[in-house]
């Protein structure tokens, strides 16, 4: 497994390199920010998902996904004040 950071007011920041197939065990959301926005994951297929909505409470959310990506890289989009830790399986 690695562990990937991604910073605040990212936009498609890739958690993955293999592409296809990759897969995404969790991610830990830190949600600092005065107005928070919606954080949004993707997996090169679909539309991207509401992970976060907008207005959630601040806090620290654990959110298990463990899901293979469909096509490309898993792509995260975090708003202003959140960050993010990704875990990848290998």
């Amino acid at each position: 497994m690695r562990t990937v950071y991604v910073e605040a007011s990212q936009t498609n920041a890739a958690l993955t390199t293999r592409g296809t197939g990759s897969i995404l065990n969790q991610l830990v959301i830190s949600n600092g920010g005065i107005l928070p926005g919606t954080v949004t994951l993707n997996d090169g297929v679909n539309t991207a998902m509401i992970i976060l909505p907008t207005n959630t409470p601040l806090g620290v959310y654990h959110i298990p996904i463990y899901a293979a990506s469909q096509n490309g890289n898993w792509r995260i989009t975090t708003p202003a004040g959140c960050r993010v830790i990704a875990t990848i399986g290998l």
